[in-house]
This record gives structure tokens, sequence and C-alpha cells, in this order.
């Protein structure tokens, strides 16, 4: 009778013991969880952040973009221009050389 007793103490004991280590072991595990948590919190913030930050660089460029297009569409009209006037220019230099020898046989 006593060992049966001295038994179930020692059963009792162990049962106690066990129950503890998984309670230290299952604190443990949620300890690491949180900490997981809060480092992929941190990993998704700071992607957040550089996400952003990207976004912003990629809107000046495409302001920059759009300045650079409007001044090549500006350069490009005042080109075909001077291009209009110069062949104006020499048409009339043309027609004043013609005048000239036309002037010069008479």
């Amino acid at each position: 009778m006593q060992e049966e007793v001295t038994r179930r103490e020692v059963v009792a004991v162990d049962a106690e013991q066990q129950k503890q280590n998984i309670q230290q072991e299952l604190l443990q595990l949620r300890q690491n969880s949180d900490h997981q948590i809060q480092s992929k919190v941190k990993l998704i913030e700071e992607a957040e952040y550089n996400r952003k930050k990207v976004e912003e660089e990629i809107r000046l460029i495409r302001l920059q973009l759009e300045s650079t297009e409007k001044q090549r569409a500006g350069a490009e009209t005042e080109l075909r221009e001077l291009r209009a006037r110069a062949e104006e220019a020499e048409r009339q230099k043309r027609q004043a050389q013609e005048e000239a020898e036309r002037l010069r046989r008479q």
C-alpha cells in the first residue's frame, strides 16, 4: 500500500514537472512567435517605406521626362522654323542673284 502511495506521488511529481516543462516550452514558443511577428512587421514597414521612395522617384522621373519631351518638341518646332527661314533666305538670295544677272545683261 505504501509502495502504491509512493509510486503515485512519484507519478504526480513527474506529471507536475512535465506540466511545468510544457508550460515553459509554450511560453518560449509564444515569445519566439512574438519576436518573429515583430521582425516580419519591421520588414513589412521597411518594404513599404522603400516602395514609397521608389514610387516618388518614378513620379519625379516622369515629370522630368514630360519636361524633356516638351523641350524637345519646342526645339523641333524651332528647328523647323529656322529651316523654313533658311530656305526662304536661300530662295530670296537666288532670286536676287537672278535679278542681278538679268540687270547686268541689259
